[in-house]
């Protein structure tokens, strides 16, 4: 199913029961092995379900590993709630109609839960709105929507119930309280909706049978189904977004710890805030065992821990060695995130970097990027570094602009930028591919469009409020000629703004286009800014457009005398 050496028994493992692919049905996953053998070749129990099996097995070698009395080290990992959504017939049922209400009232209500068992701080963790951004009043089909979160609870039930059973295995043979046992998960609940018919992802039985891809009925062997993300950014509360994203909402996992003989008694049943993270896992194994960290495994040598890994043993024995500061860095599909202490700067995937103030929005709702560039600046710096430390080529790793511009507005002298900052805009990906900007990701033009839309509909009106739109811009003089033999590089931003096109009356939109345009009778290409307020074109002053190099574009409206004014560089250009 992979390369042999790849597989846990050939990387330090006495003994490995699971599969080698992650994504593989509950009823029958199809990379199971016993170390390098497959198992179950020819068929498969008819009850076989693999939450049961794998605690199964944990149970079957506690008999090995307690046979000489000495410590045992166990990672007992379940797939479920993994996609496919599959569960027994008997655990579904608990969960019928109870979700009826739907993930928006499950949200709120899980929050309140929160709130009354003494989980959350309401100062420290304000409500958050569901990612997801659909409404379920507006849901066509809900009996659909709630039978898939009902087959999720029902996965996490079966999990919970084989914890259960290891627990009494490890009661039964009187080691229950000297056990450490790390309960915690990988990542926040899932929407991945992934194809079939891949090589992990079989689109039959092996009997034969066809698996139905968001089967109208889910939950059975036959069915492939997921969580929408409506659901996993409920599932997730009080966090926002959900797996494979760098909020909260895919990676803050909470983390229970049991270890009754060795754990301080003042840490007994309290909730401890401080982050921890996976790296940490290792070191504190290793000292609870007295050993050392390898440099050679089988011939092989071993990259050295990372230098964030820590034991949290003085956190469980109540110790004051503990770093409340620590940096933790985060990177999955193109998203990323540091955090620093209480500051927490992260980024979707091709998307702009966020700052959060965790010490009173640890659900991440308020964008502060805007009120701290500073912190901005030192923690992305401190990401880039960290990205190049590891070998990472992640869009978006940018360096450091050399020059600070400040902008002296017309209308008031404030130096500060008059626009709301805390929305993030979406970018239409029509016509345009991502790639390395000055300071954020860059929007480059592929051919199929001549100008950049970033709809900023509905966030503010600028009728009323001064506003600033900036870019960085680099013009490589390789746009494809237009109709009139002329190359033209443009971005354009349309919003509510001062006054409507006199071709589209009342939508109160105006759209601000700068592109450089290269004369057909050749010579110097120009740059114009175009407020398309009757085709009025402004030319940039002779010499402002530089080819190869990255300028710094402002756009400013002034609601009191209507005007819009272009800076380049920091300079006024033209009103």
């Amino acid at each position: 199913f992979a390369p042999l050496d790849t597989y846990p028994c050939n990387r330090g493992f006495d003994q490995h029961w699971g599969t080698i692919w992650g994504v593989t049905d509950h009823f029958d996953p199809f990379s199971l092995v016993h170390n390098e053998e497959p198992i179950f070749t020819e068929s498969i129990p008819e009850d076989f379900y693999y939450a049961d099996f794998v605690a199964d097995k944990a149970i079957d070698m506690m008999d090995e590993m307690t046979a000489d009395g000495k410590p045992f080290f166990m990672y007992v990992a379940f797939q479920e709630p993994h996609w496919p959504v599959q569960a027994k017939p008997q655990d579904i049922a608990k969960y019928k109609g109870k979700f009826n209400d739907g993930w928006d009232a499950m949200r709120e209500r899980r929050y309140n839960r929160m709130l009354e068992m003494g989980l959350i701080n309401p100062d420290e963790m304000p409500v958050a709105t569901n990612a997801s951004g659909r409404k379920w009043e507006n849901e066509t089909n809900k009996a659909f929507q709630s039978a898939n979160m009902e087959v999720h609870a029902a996965m996490i039930d079966c999990v919970d119930q084989n914890i259960g059973r290891i627990i009494d295995e490890l009661k039964r043979r009187g080691i229950f309280d000297n056990t450490l046992i790390i309960f915690t998960s990988d990542n926040g609940a899932s929407s991945e909706n992934y194809n079939i018919g891949d090589f992990d992802r079989h689109d039959r039985t092996r009997s034969g049978q066809m698996v139905v891809h968001n089967s109208p009925n889910p939950g059975g062997q036959l069915t492939y189904n997921y969580l929408h993300t409506g659901w996993a950014g409920a599932v997730n509360t009080p966090y926002r977004y959900w797996k494979t994203t760098q909020f909260h909402g895919g990676t803050a996992a909470p983390t229970i710890v049991h270890w009754p003989a060795g754990m301080a008694k003042t840490k007994e049943g309290t909730i401890m805030s401080q982050p921890c993270t996976f790296l940490d896992v290792m070191p504190t194994c290793l000292e609870l065992a007295g050993a050392s960290y390898p440099s050679f495994y089988a011939g092989n040598s071993i990259k050295p821990l990372s230098g964030e890994a820590r034991s949290i043993v003085p956190l469980l024995q109540d110790k004051d060695s503990w770093d409340d500061e620590r940096t933790l860095y985060w990177e999955h599909e193109n998203g990323k995130a540091i955090r620093k202490g209480n500051w927490r700067l992260t980024a979707l995937a091709n998307g702009g970097w966020q700052l959060f103030d965790l010490a009173h929005d640890l659900s991440e709702t308020n964008n502060v990027a805007a009120e701290y560039p500073e912190k901005v600046r030192e923690m992305k710096s401190l990401w880039n570094t960290w990205a190049k430390s590891v070998g990472l080529n992640v869009p978006g790793d940018i360096t450091e602009t050399k020059t600070e511009l400040i902008f002296h507005y017309p209308f008031d002298g404030n130096l500060d930028d008059a626009s709301p900052s805390k929305y993030v805009l979406t970018q239409s990906a029509n016509g345009v591919t991502f790639g390395t900007g000055k300071l954020s990701n860059a929007l480059h033009l592929n051919g199929n469009a001549q100008y950049v839309d970033l709809n900023t509909n509905g966030i503010f009106n600028t009728q009323t409020t001064q506003s600033t739109f900036c870019a960085w811009v680099y013009d490589e003089n390789t746009a494809a000629p237009n109709a009139s033999n002329q190359s033209e590089n443009g971005m354009y931003i349309r919003d509510e703004i001062i006054f409507a096109q006199k071709d589209n009356e009342g939508t109160g939109r105006i759209y601000l286009y700068a592109r450089a345009e290269a004369p057909t009778g050749g010579g110097a290409t120009d740059f114009f800014y175009n407020s398309f307020l009757g085709g009025s074109q402004h030319r940039a002053s002779s010499g402002s457009l530089k080819p190869g190099t990255w300028q710094h574009v402002a756009i400013i409206s002034n609601p009191v005398d209507q005007s819009i004014t272009y800076y380049i560089d920091g300079e006024r250009d033209c009103t």
